[in-house]
């Protein structure tokens, strides 16, 4: 019996089984617990950078600690991550974090879910900065030339 290796990088030699782990009927049984337990009344989930809401099935579950996860060997794990040692991002930024991770070491210094949380904030960040650039564009482009902005009044003559 052995825990999944905890390093920061997803797939690789240093964690050759984390695959099957993914695979395994019982991740699968924690994942849809987890995302029962989390679901807002509207079955949704928010991503911990974008904060879209989405269905389960958009989202994948990082982890921040693997300590409730054993290999049994012969195909057989027990599940047993803590809830707060998971934490669901859309795909697209499951895979920046990962990125953002595996560009630096300095994250590894700070173990798994320091650095974790760490880069959701920058990515969270960035997102919010993003946002805010499309709409001050889009905020400029919809602005008369003059710079008046008609009132609410003026927009139903």
């Amino acid at each position: 019996m052995s825990s999944l290796n905890p390093s920061l990088r997803r797939a690789g030699p240093s964690r050759p089984s984390y695959g099957a782990y993914l695979a395994n009927r019982s991740w699968w049984g924690r994942r849809r617990r987890w995302f029962a337990a989390h679901a807002s009344a509207e079955g949704t989930v928010e991503c911990a950078v974008c904060l879209r809401a989405m269905p389960e099935r958009a989202f994948d579950l990082h982890h921040l600690d693997y300590s409730g996860v054993v290999d049994l060997g012969m195909g057989k794990w027990q599940s047993r991550e803590r809830d707060e040692d998971l934490m669901a991002l859309c795909r697209r930024h499951h895979d920046d974090l990962h990125a953002l991770l595996d560009s630096d070491r300095g994250w590894a210094s700070m173990g798994r879910r320091q650095a974790s949380l760490e880069v959701a904030a920058v990515l969270r960040a960035e997102f919010a900065e993003r946002v805010q650039a499309y709409l001050d564009a889009t905020d400029t482009l919809a602005a008369p030339a003059d710079g008046h902005r008609a009132t609410a009044e003026e927009r139903d003559v």
